[in-house]
């Protein structure tokens, strides 16, 4: 006996007897948001967040199949279909756009991904704790810095008469080189620019998944004779190769999605060949031009480009490793 309360089989915890099941205890709602009331305020900010500046705006999507007009609102507005979204696919700039914004986003993935499990496998072999933890945080500081600060020292530093690559070429016997204008170092300094500012964050997951491994296992192969190439090989690589098979499919579903400060920052007149992309038009033909129904029309495009190349990514994934994100 408890007090008055008599002892359930439940407060004793014994095994159950064949063919019984044990009672759950049932909260309430209010119950279960007062047991987690100080979770749930953690919470609340990131939720606030996607949905005033994420799934709030979603409704906004219908200017996408009118004519929109400030004056008469999305009520009032004439309703047109397809026709913006037609009019995008038919521009004599679509292809280009598309071709740029899609190389760019590949390129993005394909490279800073390997550089971000290569970085977190080098940091974890370090012996010293120290010089890992400091090595660490000095790779995650560009990801903090302001991407209009990391371009601006991208700038400077390829600057045709005072930077620092340039008089490096210089005295190697070389010339100059007019990095910012040249049409096809645009995407090099874009990919370089991004790992610089993104590898630190990146590598993060990378490491949580290594330092998660079993050290027996590395134990183990080390008694049958295996280095430390073997080890990543045999050891690391695949126990980690679900964690980058899920990151890699995020990273494709974000492939439309730029980083269009840096983009914008970059581009000049001179490069529109390679700099000119999705994000960037939607910016002159919504801003610039007022043409809100076609530049959301334009961003709907993107979204669903950006959709099916998650979906695709994930099924494939799937299919291979069977793991995936969803």
């Amino acid at each position: 006996m408890n007090g008055n309360n008599p002892v359930t089989r439940d407060d004793l915890d014994l095994p159950l007897l064949p063919g019984t099941t044990r009672r759950r205890t049932r909260f309430s709602l209010m119950e279960r948001l007062k047991k987690d009331k100080w979770l749930l305020l953690l919470a609340l900010p990131g939720l606030l967040y996607y949905i005033v500046f994420r799934y709030f705006p979603m409704f906004g999507i219908v200017m996408a199949f009118q004519d929109f007009s400030i004056r008469d609102g999305i009520f009032g507005s004439d309703f047109v279909g397809l026709k913006n979204i037609r009019m995008f696919i038919n521009h004599p700039s679509f292809w280009m756009l598309l071709k740029n914004t899609v190389l760019l986003g590949l390129l993005s993935v394909v490279l800073t991904l390997p550089v971000a499990v290569l970085f977190a496998v080098l940091l974890t072999e370090i012996k010293s704790r120290l010089l890992s933890r400091f090595t660490q945080s000095i790779a995650l500081m560009p990801y903090f810095i302001a991407t209009v600060v990391i371009v601006g020292i991208a700038i400077n530093m390829l600057a045709p008469e005072t930077g620092l690559i340039n008089r490096l070429i210089e005295a190697l016997g070389g010339e100059s080189i007019h990095f910012i204008q040249e049409p096809g170092w645009f995407r090099p300094i874009y990919i370089i620019t991004e790992i610089w500012q993104k590898n630190g964050w990146l590598a993060v997951v990378f490491i949580a998944a290594i330092l998660g491994i079993d050290q027996q296992l590395y134990e183990a192969s080390a008694i049958d004779g295996a280095g430390r190439l073997k080890k990543l090989i045999h050891i690391t690589i695949p126990l980690i190769f679900p964690i980058i098979a899920i990151m890699f499919v995020l990273r494709v579903g974000q492939i439309m999605n730029l980083s269009f400060e840096k983009t914008i920052l970059l581009q000049n007149p001179l490069n529109y060949a390679t700099s000119d992309i999705i994000d960037t038009y939607i910016y002159r033909r919504g801003f610039l031009h007022g043409d809100i129904s076609y530049a959301s029309a334009v961003d709907l495009f993107k979204g669903a480009v950006s959709l099916l190349f998650a979906l695709g990514t994930n099924y494939v994934t799937k299919r291979l490793t069977s793991k995936s994100a969803f």
